[in-house]
């Protein structure tokens, strides 16, 4: 299993600071978060936790890693992905999830099982527009099924004012824990 998310966002402009609280620091935080969870509870197999860099560049971080994976490509069963969980009033106005390649029924129904019985966040698997707009594109082209956490575009996307007190930390921390979640279940699996 890997999990990851972008650390880069677009850097400053016209001496404007770009923070990206949300694109992707919320993404960032989530997967760090995931891990240390993960880390406490150590799965059957092998979850490898990843920061890229890179993504506004056209996902040059999740592509490299693809092309010089640390294990095999045929042992990567799934790819989670966290770009923008930290706030549910964007486009989804709750958390969007995106699954795509084979065994997507199979991914979709157990992440509404396991939300459904431990987090309960609202969530909205009608955003599949964005399959091909974060680093998850990398492993999809390759064969390798993803599961895309995100909460869609909102007003401060990609502008100086995607600030930290625009962030929900009670939806970013249900965010993370459905991640943590959904990976210990899937590296448990036989």
């Amino acid at each position: 299993i890997t999990i990851g998310a972008h650390l880069d966002h677009v850097g400053h402009e016209d001496g404007r600071i770009f923070n990206g609280a949300d694109d992707n620091a919320s993404g960032s935080v989530a997967v760090l978060e995931a891990a240390e969870a993960v880390a406490l509870n150590p799965p059957k197999r092998s979850v490898i936790f990843i920061l890229y860099t890179g993504e506004e560049l056209k996902f040059m971080g999740s592509q490299y890693f693809v092309l010089n994976p640390p294990v095999p490509l045929e042992n990567i069963s799934v790819n989670i992905n966290l770009d923008m969980v930290g706030r549910p009033d964007g486009e989804a106005k709750e958390l969007a999830v995106t699954v795509a390649g084979r065994r997507a029924a199979e991914l979709r129904k157990l992440v509404s099982s396991l939300n459904n019985s431990h987090i309960r966040l609202p969530l909205d698997f009608g955003f599949d527009k964005y399959l091909m707009m974060s680093d998850q594109v990398c492993y999809y082209l390759e064969g390798i099924p993803v599961v895309f956490f995100h909460n869609g575009d909102h007003e401060d996307y990609h502008k100086p004012t995607d600030d930290a007190e625009k962030i929900d930390y009670g939806f970013l921390r249900k965010s993370s824990q459905l991640t943590c979640l959904l990976a210990l279940e899937l590296a448990n699996r036989e």
